[in-house]
């Protein structure tokens, strides 16, 4: 730490005595002679002023992407279901072609050992944020359900777009390929992090804060049942009771009588509310009546005749009726055109509501259940919102959401007429049982829809139950179901490629004699073509869903003393993470692990030092908002977890630039 402390206090001085930002911005004559300053018996390096330059000028670059996807997001272009979609291509593949080209070009058998430092910097990397996650919760008031939330913020960084970018922007300081190879680096500790939030069940972090508040919503659930049934009970007592004293003053001689028409006013009650039913159900063209199928008898009917009156205010009530509904439907569609501006990841993401019931895929299911409460209006209940999305999901992907009108609003008394509208509702009713390839298919093709229960059902189907059963069968074939992602079983085949010669020189020119095809290139050479043209659009559309997942969020209230909790946390990551990473660098070069004479080597250090300064990763919005109810009252495990990430990254100007500044002046004395 003395050492630290000491070159940090000479490359200040260095800097005050020798270079200043107005020779470097200002003065045209003096710029090109700053560039490279003799030092250690005439060797040339970069100067200060370059370096720093160099270091913050990526920064601008990837600020102004994440800015354009952050102004689609406001702007409603991108919005949750677009990330959702944009998400699934980038990691399944642009990521995975990208991780393959530069695997394959830039790896080779004699760099095994580099491989291998990497995963255990990536070993060092989470466990050291995760005890500062597990500090914070001891020293902070981090809010109880978003404890083990927070542990996760800190132990995984972004290690994927950000790295790649910012390392690709610097040529000033880095040759194309060093370059190269450090893309490939930072690749491997892609690798580690998708090991260690999916295969190794990282993510059941995140979950563990919903687990809890679930088993309280099942409790009371139990409880609102067992009460439910004594009212019930209770209920049909008192309603018998009722019905037994009627009979009996019945019995007593209590006749009508024209002067006293209590039958046949109870009568008409009722035939007037099924007629008024029918009457609703007539206004819609989409909705035709039988007469065969039209009224049924009412129970009364049978007892009594049937009364034939002419009301003279019939037509009129019908009007005001109709009125009314179609005010409405009015009132109901003004809300539902201002809540679908409004965007949420939890209404694109979620799986369950608070009773745990699963969530299909159709978006006006989607979006009638997150705004239940707020489309609560006084003749219109959810109930009849329910019917009328399942009734036209089919047609919401191509009408969207807004189109709500009176020939497809529910009838008034919430129920449909034709068999075909009846059915709508039921064929909704996904079986949640998954097949085997279905269950896979969605693995390996998101970073959201992963639970705990997927590790209960791992091998199913596919590998008897006896054998699943061993202890620790259903993690370990989990395990190797998440290997079949694309990103990862990319580079595993990228890295099995790479180290056999004879096969590398079939995509890429090597040293192995191997003929050619007619174009003097490797036989496959249009293989890291394909990889090389589709993977150069990882980065910015990474960049973009950053910019519009942070353009998503919506803070509504934080907890009582969190905002010190975040900054402890804060601090932790962009300030102690990067002086350990420092030292853990230095600490590789004393050691010999590492040859400070290759520039393959300055590279892989560069790379290992800024990964400990990176803020946390996004990938923690996604799961966040997926385990979130649908439906939930309190989202304070979204609030807590979007308060964090945009304290991090408007830092990300003064927190990267500085570390690798300092790094490459200091320690690799580029």
């Amino acid at each position: 730490m003395d050492s630290f402390l000491t070159t940090t206090y000479e490359v200040v001085n260095h800097f005050i005595e020798n270079d200043n930002l107005y020779t470097l911005f200002f003065d045209s004559n003096n710029s090109k002679n700053i560039l490279l300053s003799p030092r250690d018996g005439g060797k040339t390096e970069a100067s200060l002023s370059l370096v720093i330059y160099s270091c913050v000028k990526p920064i601008f670059k990837i600020y102004l992407i994440i800015g354009t996807g952050y102004l689609l997001s406001k702007l409603n272009i991108l919005n949750g279901q677009g990330i959702k979609i944009i998400s699934q291509v980038v990691l399944s593949v642009l990521l995975p072609s990208l991780s393959f080209n530069k695997i394959v070009t830039n790896i080779e058998d004699s760099l095994i050992k580099e491989v291998g430092i990497c995963m255990l910097s990536s070993v060092l990397l989470f466990a050291l944020g995760g005890a500062c996650g597990i500090a914070a919760n001891i020293f902070c008031k981090v809010p109880k359900q978003w404890r083990y939330g927070s542990i996760c913020a800190c132990i995984f960084p972004n290690i994927s777009d950000l790295p790649i970018a910012y390392l690709q922007n610097m040529q000033s300081i880095f040759s194309e390929e060093q370059i190269n190879q450090g893309v490939s680096f930072v690749i491997i500790f892609l690798v580690a992090f998708l090991l260690a939030v999916f295969n190794l069940g990282g993510f059941k972090l995140v979950e563990y804060d919903f687990i809890a508040q679930n088993k309280l919503i099942e409790a009371n659930k139990t409880l609102d049942l067992e009460h439910g049934e004594n009212n019930n009970s209770s209920l049909e007592m008192n309603e018998y009771r009722h019905l037994e004293n009627q009979t009996s003053k019945d019995t007593n001689g209590k006749q009508s009588t024209p002067d006293q028409p209590s039958d046949l006013q109870s009568l008409d009650t009722v035939e007037s509310r099924e007629a008024d039913v029918l009457d609703s159900v007539s206004d819609y063209d989409d909705f035709p009546t039988h007469s065969s199928k039209g009224r049924k008898p009412s129970v009364l009917s049978s007892t009594a005749p049937k009364v034939y009156r002419e009301d003279t205010s019939a037509l009129q009530h019908k009007k005001s009726r109709r009125m009314s509904i179609l005010s409405n439907q009015e009132s109901l569609q003004n809300q539902i055109l201002n809540l679908s501006k409004q965007k949420s990841l939890v209404q694109d993401f979620a799986q369950t509501d608070k009773e745990g019931n699963p969530i299909p895929d159709d978006p006006v299911l989607r979006f009638i259940k997150y705004n239940s409460k707020k489309l609560d209006l006084e003749n219109t209940t959810n109930d009849d919102l329910q019917r009328w999305a399942s009734f036209h999901s089919s047609k919401a992907a191509s009408e969207g959401v807004h189109e709500l009108t009176h020939e497809n609003y529910p009838n008034a008394n919430g129920s449909f007429i034709d068999d075909h509208a009846s059915n709508a509702l039921s064929d909704l009713n996904f079986d949640t049982e998954e097949t085997t390839a279905s269950r896979i298919a969605r693995m390996v093709t998101t970073d959201t829809q992963i639970t705990s229960k997927d590790i209960d059902n791992a091998g199913k189907g596919l590998v008897s139950d006896r054998i699943r059963n061993i202890k620790g069968m259903k993690f370990l074939i989990f395990f190797i179901e998440n290997c079949m992602r694309p990103c990862p079983l990319s580079v595993i085949i990228g890295l099995i490629i790479a180290f056999i010669p004879w096969v590398k020189a079939l995509f890429v020119g090597t040293n192995v004699s191997m003929p050619n095809a007619p174009d003097q290139l490797p036989p496959l050479s249009f293989i890291m073509d394909y990889t090389s043209y589709v993977g150069a659009a990882s980065v910015p559309f990474g960049l973009l869903l950053l910019g519009a997942t942070l353009g998503s969020l919506d803070i509504k209230t934080l907890p009582k003393g969190f905002i010190t909790a975040a900054v402890f946390m804060l601090a932790a990551r962009q300030i102690f993470m990067p002086v350990i990473g420092i030292l853990w660098c230095n600490r590789l070069a004393e050691s010999g692990w590492i040859d400070m004479t290759s520039d393959l080597s300055k590279v892989l250090l560069f790379v290992i030092c800024i990964d400990f300064g990176l803020p946390s990763m996004t990938t923690m919005i996604y799961l966040t908002s997926s385990y979130t109810p649908i439906d939930a009252d309190d989202t304070l495990q979204m609030d807590c977890v979007s308060f964090f990430l945009m304290l991090q990254y408007p830092l990300l100007i003064i927190n990267l630039p500085v570390m690798a500044s300092y790094y490459i002046k200091v320690q690799l004395h580029l």
